[in-house]
């Protein structure tokens, strides 16, 4: 069985909190990191319900273009979903105010993304001694 702990840049992120904004009673914090979408372009992600004063006041600060991973309303959802144990946890060691946002950019079509994940899946349960083949799966859609 594997162990699980936080990996290094974890601890090192969680250290640098803890050292440098122990006294913060307001902390934001703007994820960057590529995604899902259309290439290029940027999409602001909270993680909080659209019903919650964090994501009110992320609307605030960033203007109503802002999407949820936990929308009540439609228009609100983002296409990343919420991720269980993400980073923001760190930032909630102590009570204070934080407006978390990701900033989301596409970097390669949504149906690219599953029909790479489709190959992934195919060679994980059934293999292949074709090497071109799997070579072709593995790279699809990023390379020609």
């Amino acid at each position: 069985m594997a162990v699980r702990a936080p990996t290094w840049s974890r601890q090192i992120l969680e250290d640098i909190v803890a050292s440098e904004l122990d006294d913060a009673d307001c902390v934001v914090v703007i994820d960057y990191h590529p995604g899902l979408g259309p290439a290029s372009l940027g999409e602001l992600i909270c993680m909080e319900s659209d019903q919650s004063e964090a994501y009110s006041r992320t609307r605030r600060l960033y203007g109503n273009d802002v999407k949820s991973t936990q929308p009540g309303k439609k228009e609100h959802g983002s296409v990343s979903a919420a991720v269980n144990g993400s980073i923001c946890e760190t930032f909630k060691c102590k009570e204070r105010e934080i407006t978390y946002v990701s900033l989301e950019f596409g970097t390669v079509p949504m149906m690219e993304v599953l029909e790479a994940l489709r190959g992934e899946n195919w060679l994980h349960h059934y293999g292949t001694n074709d090497g071109a083949l799997k070579e072709r799966i593995r790279i699809f859609p990023w390379r020609g």
